[in-house]
């Protein structure tokens, strides 16, 4: 998220980088590599556990801004499905404005009710499809994927019209993990009218070693498609 904290900071936005766990550098341990570590962590993750995370998260950063400044929320892949959940599920919570990549609202292929009955092998890891310098770990646990889709269910029976303010979406229409379609689809079914989405073509840049829901920088992207971003981005938040 490197590249999205040095665009909101030229901004003159501060911002708090949640790592949630499975994920960042949380769990350096004195004699043990941080990717041992890290990929235990992840393969204990619950769904409860990243709710508390993000609420956490939150509440700090609410305590930082005070009332006077307003709080964006931004937010890939997971972290944008999250986003959405907390927005629905806590009436104290206010977020004045979202940035939504790839946002895992409604996942390609499976299903919630698969990976419960895969629940006793919780802890087998999924290889990655991501570069490895994109990778926090070399694969995503069966517990992981689970807590994912427990968070999908969540969020699609608890929508409510507090999740309707301004929410610029980046999404490649290819996106190999999270339905575009789908997506679009939803905004216009549920009258999100304050939500934008916005088409990002990542099929032509070797980096991302094609795999199009890596939307996160420059070099995932390529140059033409971040200066898109950025201008949208800037325009999205400084209109506030």
């Amino acid at each position: 998220m490197k590249g999205i904290i040095g665009l909101l900071n030229t901004l003159g936005i501060d911002a708090a980088l949640l790592s949630l766990t499975g994920h960042g550098d949380a769990y350096l341990t004195e004699g043990i590599p941080l990717k041992v570590t890290r990929l235990e962590s992840f393969k204990k993750v619950t769904y409860p556990m990243w709710q508390q995370e993000i609420v956490k998260a939150y509440q700090a950063v609410r305590t930082a801004a005070g009332d006077s400044l307003p709080l964006f929320l931004v937010g890939y892949s997971l972290g944008g499905l999250l986003s959405c959940d907390l927005m629905i599920s806590r009436p104290d919570i206010k977020i004045d404005k979202m940035v939504l990549l790839a946002p895992a609202l409604i996942p390609r292929g499976l299903k919630l009710s698969f990976f419960k009955l895969l629940s006793p092998f919780s802890r087998t890891i999924i290889p990655s499809r991501s570069p490895a310098s994109y990778r926090a770990n070399r694969g995503t646990p069966l517990a992981a994927y689970q807590s994912l889709f427990q968070a999908v269910d969540h969020f699609h029976k608890n929508l409510n019209s507090k999740l309707n303010i301004p929410t610029l979406i980046f999404m490649d229409k290819w996106d190999e993990l999270v339905s575009y379609k789908k997506t679009k689809s939803f905004i216009v079914d549920k009258n999100l009218t304050q939500w934008q989405l916005q088409v990002i073509k990542n099929n032509k840049n070797s980096v991302n070693q094609g795999f199009r829901h890596l939307i996160v920088d420059s070099l995932a992207v390529g140059t033409q498609n971040w200066e898109l971003v950025e201008h949208s981005l800037t325009t999205h938040l400084k209109n506030h």
